[in-house]
């Protein structure tokens, strides 16, 4: 029982979490993104690694997360502006460039 009432103690980083799922799909490719690392820090590494397509769908994924995170109107963000960069962040599927 007391699992049960745990469970709706614990609280959610949405934006984290979907910070993590894009540093999850850059893994992927083969690009360097450790969790300490500020997303904002990512953009030389996809310049480098992939096409543009996906450089310039990585770059606005990047600039989302970051103006939610930490911009100045952060606190107004609604549910479906959360929804949109969620299915966002869960269509990239970034592939590397052949060297």
């Amino acid at each position: 029982l007391g699992a049960l009432s745990l469970k709706h103690r614990v609280q959610r980083a949405p934006l984290a979490a979907l910070a993590q799922r894009l540093r999850q799909r850059l893994r992927g490719v083969g690009i360097e993104a450790p969790d300490h690392l500020d997303l904002h820090r990512l953009r030389p590494q996809l310049a480098a690694r992939l096409g543009l397509e996906e450089r310039q769908q990585g770059l606005y994924l990047i600039d989302q997360l970051e103006a939610l995170r930490y911009g100045r109107d952060r606190l107004a963000t609604g549910p479906s502006e959360l929804r949109a960069l969620r299915r966002a962040v869960r269509r990239f599927r970034p592939r590397a460039v052949q060297a």
